[in-house]
């Protein structure tokens, strides 16, 4: 049987793996205490073999030749094992000494299946050395970060944009849905768009010194002479698009055509070269809510938008548990954060759903939104009356993973 861990008498680690960052700390309390890039870098020797891998926002951003950078995360799951476990240590380096005595919550995506589960145990259990672990499903913390063990979660991060409809503390895995019109798609968007527009992105490493020139004039600045690889550039400009994107891209409030007002904004590029933007900030946010087929995927989940999908997992769901849904829709993650973004899914809510309470929960506090999975980790992690559902190392080995995954991970 699993060992018991008292609230009075143990404190618990929770970790919080993403694509874009990992977040790392005890449990109880009210933001984690370190954050970390999920992207590292990395050379390769005479062989091809990658050698030594480094972490952390500043060395990963930092302008080196030869040097490459890369993700170990893909549709919001771990990859890459061995670059990913490396992540963890960094993101758990200063509770990792402890974690010999403190049990570790893990969060995971409702997609992650159970060879995934097991690979994050076998973490837990051999890499860290604790006593017991736990696997909360990322939707489910993000509804306790909110107050609530029912409702719907739309969790819009890097790779995957996630409807989760929750019951009781439970997934229901059938009518959930995920799309990959999250903040990656979205920035493809715009790097499409802008060379377009024939505006060239030239990121901040590239910049010696600048002149300041007219709105819409050629740019006058100074390059640095730095060889890079291709794929620590091409992070670089992904790092420009998404300050123009939280800088400017806005959502409608209501479905965009020739009557929408669109007022304009300046955006300075790295270079030195500003321009205007207007109709063009709010066609880049409706392309994650207008339906239609998209260049990087014919499947339907792809094809459709944000709110369309919305509505499709609510009309997925039991009638009699629509209304407990739509009363308590939690929004979160990074890309949520558009300035529109909930006030668009809310209206189109009311107007496919005009019997029922539409209610959304979303902090104002970019913070908190970014950290909603973890902080639901950390407020679950300490109540009393969780630490009974703890997985000990022992019961992991006379159980087995299949079992355990199949019994305790739903």
């Amino acid at each position: 049987m699993a060992q018991v861990y008292g609230a009075d008498e143990v404190n618990a680690v929770v970790l919080d793996p993403g694509a874009a960052w990992t977040r790392t700390g005890w449990a109880g309390e009210d933001a984690p205490s370190a954050t970390v890039s999920s992207w590292y870098s990395y050379m390769k020797d005479d062989d091809g073999t990658i050698s030594r891998r480094q972490y952390g926002d500043d060395i990963v951003n930092m302008a080196r030749a030869n040097v490459e950078v890369a993700n170990p995360y893909e549709d919001g799951l771990v990859s890459d094992f061995e670059a990913a476990q490396e992540l963890w240590n960094v993101a758990l380096a200063s509770e990792m000494a402890s974690l010999e005595d403190a049990p570790l919550m893990v969060t995971q995506p409702s997609w992650g299946d159970s060879s995934y589960q097991r690979q994050v145990m076998e973490y837990c259990f051999e890499k860290t050395k604790t006593p017991a672990a736990y696997l909360a499903k990322s939707a489910v913390c993000s509804l306790f970060s909110a107050g609530r063990g029912s409702g719907l979660v739309i969790d819009a991060g890097a790779q995957t944009l996630s409807i989760t409809p929750v019951i009781d503390g439970l997934v229901l895995n059938k009518p959930s849905i995920r799309t990959k019109r999250a903040g990656n798609y979205l920035n493809t968007q715009i790097l499409a768009a802008l060379t377009d527009l024939k505006h060239e992105i030239v990121p901040w490493y590239q910049v010696s010194k600048k002149e300041v020139v007219e709105l819409g004039e050629p740019a006058k600045y100074t390059k640095k002479g730095i060889e890079t690889t291709s794929s620590y550039h091409d992070l670089q400009v992904q790092r420009v698009i998404d300050d123009f994107k939280e800088s400017l891209v806005q959502v409608s409030g209501v479905p965009l055509d020739e009557k929408t007002e669109t007022p304009a904004r300046t955006y300075e590029f790295p270079d030195g070269h500003s321009a205007e933007f207007g109709k063009e900030r709010f066609e880049l946010g409706e392309s994650l809510f207008r339906n239609g087929s998209d260049e990087m995927s014919d499947d339907s989940e792809n094809s459709k938008g944000v709110s369309q999908l919305v509505i499709d997992v609510i009309n997925n769901c039991d009638v009699d548990i629509r209304a407990n849904l739509t009363n308590n829709i939690v929004i979160t993650g990074g890309t949520s954060l558009l300035q529109g973004f909930t006030a668009r899914i809310n209206h189109d809510l009311q107007q496919a759903f005009p019997a029922l309470k539409i209610r959304l929960y979303a902090p104002g506090n970019m913070t908190e939104r970014r950290n909603a999975s973890w902080l639901g980790g950390s407020i679950l992690a300490s109540l009393g009356t969780f630490h009974q559902l703890w997985v000990s190392k022992q019961e992991w080995d006379e159980v087995g993973a299949e079992q355990i995954a199949a019994k305790r991970f739903r």
